[in-house]
Order: C-alpha cells, then structure tokens, then sequence
C-alpha cells in the first residue's frame, strides 16, 4: 500500500483542479529511495510507462479509495500540490506467518508538475516499522516520452530490452 501511494502521487496520478493535465502516452520514471534506519539508499532503474487520462483517474480513485486510510490534507498552492494521508495496515499474515502487526503509515508529499514532466517527493513514517523500515524519503521524477509503442495500453510497462508487460 505505501509503494502504490508514494508512486502514484508522485507519478502524477493524482489531481487538484489548478495541475494541469497530463499528456498521454509514453512516459519514463525514476525513483530515489531513502529507508530507515541505516539511511538505505536505492536508486531504482528508470523505466517507462503507458497512461492515458482514465487510468490516471482510476489511480486516484484506487488511492483515495484505499481501505483503512483518510486524507488528512490537500492543498494547492505556489505551483504545488501537497497531501497528507494517513492509513491503519492491518496485521499481515501469508501461510500462518505474521509478516507484520497493524501499523500506522502517515504520508507526507509534494507534487509539482507540467503536462510532460513531473516531480514528486514524499515522506512516509511507519508506527511501528513495517519490513523493518520506520520511515522513507522518496523522489520521483517522470517526463513525457512520445506516444506509446503498438500494442501497449495504459498502465502497461516497457521494459529496456523493448518487452511490453501487460498490467
């Protein structure tokens, strides 16, 4: 759940009425992580992307629809979007082991943005720490690439190697 917050809003996905519109097609990704403690840190591979404005809207709605969590705050302003969500993980368990207990994951993020670029940064605290991690820095920027490839839809990914994979 903290993976798909933190990449959606910073991907763009989310909107507030005086963001513009992001175009669609092809779009590349790449992430900076910091998780503590042990200030980790990972710098993800960039990878690209096919979005149109309904999946954009159908990863809003999945985010703010998220079970267990609230928006806290939204706000516009200086160019920016920010938010604030905070959301109750209930205890995991797969084949009879406790992977974590309930956690609490608070989400703290900005989000600046044109129609072809994007650049989103968001902290995120667990209590008590989830996986081992209590918090993380994250920074994603996106950027328009062109239209997307023959035979990829929206929400599909484009691997280095030209390998299209269907969400």
């Amino acid at each position: 759940i903290s993976v798909t917050a933190a990449l959606m809003f910073s991907a763009g996905v989310v909107s507030a009425a005086s963001l513009p519109e992001m175009q669609e097609g092809l779009w590349s990704m790449r992430t900076q992580e910091v998780k503590n403690p042990g200030n980790k840190r990972e710098d993800t591979a960039t990878y690209s992307f096919c979005r149109n404005h309904a999946y954009d809207k159908e990863g809003e709605a999945l985010m703010k629809g998220m079970k267990g969590c609230t928006m806290v705050s939204e706000n516009f302003a200086g160019g920016k979007y920010s938010t604030e969500m905070r959301c109750v993980i209930e205890k995991a368990v797969v084949a009879g082991k406790v992977l974590f207990e309930k956690t609490v994951m608070v989400s703290q993020g900005t989000l600046t943005q044109s129609s072809t670029a994007a650049h989103g940064e968001t902290h995120i605290t667990y209590v008590p720490a989830m996986f081992g991690v209590s918090d993380k820095a994250s920074i994603v920027d996106s950027k328009y690439l062109g239209s997307c490839p023959s035979g990829m839809r929206p929400g599909d990914s484009l691997k280095p190697d030209g390998t299209i994979v269907h969400r």
